[in-house]
């Protein structure tokens, strides 16, 4: 006999389900940045602007991580 179908079914989608890690931890950080791999414009708009972040983070720490 058939287990009953369960009463409803969830599911999960996530955004931005692809990363990638820039940078190094010990040297002047690491960013990781998520997006979706499919959409390359956008994925490129995001690292491009998780690099200026980190780039302005660096220069109001006056270089302190480097």
């Amino acid at each position: 006999m058939a287990e009953p179908l369960p009463g409803s079914i969830t599911i999960t989608r996530t955004e931005w389900p692809d990363s990638i890690e820039i940078g190094r931890a010990s040297k002047s950080g690491l960013i990781k940045i998520y997006f979706n791999a499919s959409d390359l414009t956008e994925a490129e708009k995001r690292i491009d602007n998780a690099v200026q972040a980190r780039m302005h983070l660096l220069q109001k720490l006056g270089g302190a991580l480097d």
